[in-house]
């Protein structure tokens, strides 16, 4: 995310742009449910002294659901679903605080504008299992794998107001 990545610098806001940064999506998942929560963690970042976010995509079975590209192209596998992983310290705890979140591209409810994200949310486990990736490895084990195998029952609060403005343009 561009804005997010501006407070470290113009040129951690330029590398947000480049291809291996850039993950197909369909135009109303990307213009919809998806902005929305881009927008969330704008304001949680705002919010809250360090975060990070890991985002990417899912293919199920390892096999695209489609393919951007003309017959004389490359082609460009379109994935089944994006995942996001958002960690923010915890003043409270040595232990921080982590939501896990997978989102089909094509889904029930995205064509709203009052979406529910509490309904994707799931574990890091469940999107390690389904990307073959391991995430939050800097940590103990112990630490890892009891935030792992936690499910958020709700989405953090934020502030609308700590939403980066520029992001709505």
């Amino acid at each position: 995310m561009k804005l997010i990545a501006e407070r470290m610098g113009h040129d951690a806001a330029a590398n947000t742009h480049t291809f291996l940064n850039a993950v197909p999506q369909r135009s109303k998942f990307n213009s919809g449910i998806w902005l929305d929560l881009e927008y969330i963690t704008t304001a949680w970042a705002q919010e809250n002294d360090r975060i990070w976010i890991v985002t990417g995509p899912i293919y199920i079975d390892g096999i695209a659901s489609g393919y951007i590209g003309e017959d004389d192209e490359f082609k460009v596998s379109i994935p089944d679903a994006l995942y996001k992983i958002v960690v923010k310290e915890n003043k409270k705890s040595p232990t921080p605080d982590v939501l896990a979140f997978i989102y089909p591209q094509v889904g029930a409810g995205y064509y709203s504008k009052h979406y529910d994200h509490k309904r994707y949310l799931t574990s890091v486990d469940e999107i390690e299992l389904l990307t073959g990736l391991n995430f939050l490895s800097t940590l103990p084990d112990d630490v890892e794998n009891h935030l792992e195998k936690l499910r958020a029952e709700k989405i953090w609060p934020y502030q609308k107001e700590n939403i980066i403005d520029a992001c709505k343009s």
